[in-house]
């Protein structure tokens, strides 16, 4: 797969694209689904809080190495207004929950299918692709990593808890 750098969509992306389909939490409980798209926009509207959204592939060996990185920022972030989403390109879900039992990755976890038109939405060329969205919902950075990553997610923190406090 190609690059998408500098092909992400830009402007308000409307988080509801992705809640429509099935919601997967790290601790192995019941999958829920969410297939009503207002709901889900109304939802995701309230939430309010800046987003790293992570596609990725238990197969694909840079996201694997994101891991380790990723749940060290949620550890740090924890009881922050700040949400690590991962959603799965694997082809079956159970590749996902077996790889999940193996390696804890303490956030939340989307699965939309085998050739959901989801990642098309989303102009996935590549894994992993790194989107990170504001609390309004706009894509304010992609494909970046590591310390960068880190500033990026900083930033944006800062922004909603002022706004928050202002």
């Amino acid at each position: 797969m190609r690059c998408a750098a500098g092909r992400a969509r830009a402007g308000l992306i409307v988080l509801s694209l992705a809640l429509p389909l099935v919601v997967y939490a790290t601790e192995m409980r019941t999958a829920a689904w969410r297939d009503d798209f207002e709901s889900a926009e109304a939802e995701a509207k309230q939430l309010g809080l800046p987003l790293l959204v992570h596609f990725h592939a238990q197969w694909c060996g840079p996201c694997k190495e994101m891991i380790p990185h990723e749940r060290e920022m949620v550890g740090r972030l924890k009881g922050k207004p700040f949400q690590l989403v991962s959603i799965s390109a694997d082809d079956e879900l159970k590749t996902l929950r077996d790889f999940l039992a193996k390696e804890p990755m303490p956030w939340t976890h989307w699965w939309p299918g085998l050739g959901a038109k989801f990642f098309d939405d989303w102009n996935i060329q590549h894994y992993p692709t790194i989107y990170v969205l504001d609390s309004k919902g706009v894509i304010r950075y992609t494909e970046i990593r590591g310390e960068e990553l880190e500033k990026a997610v900083d930033t944006l923190l800062k922004e909603a808890e002022t706004k928050t406090a202002g």
